[in-house]
């Protein structure tokens, strides 16, 4: 199982602010919660999933978008 946690920052001037792909077969939990994410030219998050790849729980509330 692998986890990912990002808190309190300021993503900003980026294509894709944050980009998460699944490669693996895991399951993962991410929690990006308390940031800054404006400004970005695409997407604020930005996921790609492969149902080959294990599962994703994405938590992205409490964000300045």
């Amino acid at each position: 199982m692998g986890n990912g946690v990002i808190t309190y920052n300021s993503i900003r001037g980026n294509k894709n602010g944050i980009y998460i792909k699944s490669s693996d077969s895991i399951t993962m939990t991410i929690s990006i919660n308390y940031n800054n994410i404006v400004g970005n030219t695409d997407y604020g998050i930005y996921y790609t999933f492969d149902p080959r790849y294990g599962t994703t729980i994405l938590d992205a509330v409490n964000n300045w978008w």
